[in-house]
């Protein structure tokens, strides 16, 4: 999973991204409004940190979208990252049908 960073140290949940922008979980984060511009910090497994500028575009209960200022990824990199990201998703969703069950 990728690591985010808001600089200079809120960390922060992806919850998916594209190559023009991303979106996080606010679990904990209640200062953010639209309109807000974020320096962030992106760690992927085995990679250097990314930095990255964008912009908050929508926000609701539980997430964010932030539109980036540039393209900060190889798309190679951004294909393998919503791969890994979708997986992890699909088996979170499996392990809480599970509890749900017993």
């Amino acid at each position: 999973m990728p690591k985010l960073l808001i600089e200079p140290d809120r960390k922060v949940e992806l919850e998916d991204w594209s190559e023009k922008g991303l979106r996080i979980r606010l679990s904990g984060i209640n200062r953010l409004t639209v309109g807000d511009v974020l320096t962030l910090r992106i760690t992927l497994p085995e990679e250097e940190p990314i930095s990255a500028e964008g912009t908050v575009v929508w926000l609701d209960e539980h997430s964010a979208a932030i539109q980036l200022a540039s393209l900060t990824l190889p798309w190679r990199i951004l294909l393998n990252e919503q791969r890994a990201l979708a997986r992890w998703r699909t088996k979170l969703i499996e392990v809480r049908e599970e509890q749900e069950r017993s």
